[in-house]
């Protein structure tokens, strides 16, 4: 048997990560989640010009640009300063990205990365 072609779009089910290879159902899933911010993990605003947010991304980064070959990382942290993009963290699971969220943030307000 022929090893499975690893797949580059996924949708959610309730927090669960589904494998969608119809590009024009996960395009309508992103939108409507996308209309009711339901591929925002968690947003934190740091301060005026310094945010926190976690996103849902649908696309699996780790085809897109390969860092292992491990499960799909459809799940992205990103630092924004003054509207640029930092730092960028990738995740497989909600919960994964979740916990990551909150380390980032924690280590913001440590001053690690201030």
């Amino acid at each position: 048997m022929e090893p499975q072609a690893p797949h580059l779009t996924y949708v959610l089910e309730g927090r669960d990560v589904v494998a969608e290879p119809d590009t024009r159902r996960w395009d309508d899933w992103m939108r409507a989640a996308r209309s009711r911010d339901g591929l925002v993990v968690e947003r934190t605003r740091m301060t005026p010009g310094l945010a926190v947010v976690t996103l849902f991304m649908g696309i699996d980064h780790n085809l897109v640009a390969p860092t292992d070959d491990g499960p799909a990382k459809v799940f992205e942290t990103m630092v924004l300063r003054d509207g640029e993009i930092g730092d960028q963290r990738l995740y497989a699971t909600w919960e994964a990205a979740a916990l990551g969220h909150r380390q980032v943030v924690a280590a913001l307000r440590a001053e690690a990365w201030l």
